[in-house]
């Protein structure tokens, strides 16, 4: 999970704060064919509240992700306390995220709804079950 959180942080998700200039054009490319794959509404509009929790998975997020890569493999139980707390912090994020898509009446069926919550819920269900 944390391995691969690692590029979708640094390449997808970044974009949402950082400017078009410093990410490479692959990942650009990427994301306009998530967008218009998935409908995804919350990318597209990028609005102001997901800029601050983008902001906080560059911020404590991503630096733990190497931290808990490594714990995990060390089978540290030094670092279940902070997993607990990230777990705690991203499953609090997808409130938002997912409330956003739930109420969107930018997305034209039921059926493109649920397969954008898909893309999301496994940033839900794996904290939870982290927690």
């Amino acid at each position: 999970y944390f391995v691969t959180h690692i590029p979708a942080t640094m390449l997808i998700d970044a974009q949402v704060v950082l400017p078009p200039r410093v990410v490479p054009t692959f990942a650009r490319n990427a994301l306009r064919w998530h967008i218009s794959t998935n409908n995804d509404v919350l990318m597209a509009h990028q609005p102001a509240w997901l800029r601050s929790l983008v902001m906080c998975e560059l911020v404590f997020q991503l630096p733990f992700f190497f931290v808990a890569i490594s714990a995990l493999r060390r089978r540290d139980e030094g670092a279940k306390g902070w997993l607990l707390a990230y777990g705690a912090h991203t499953a609090t994020t997808l409130a938002p995220i997912l409330q956003y898509i739930w109420e969107s009446d930018a997305i034209a069926s039921e059926l493109e709804r649920w397969k954008l919550i898909g893309v999301y819920s496994p940033y839900l269900v794996v904290p939870l079950w982290i927690v």
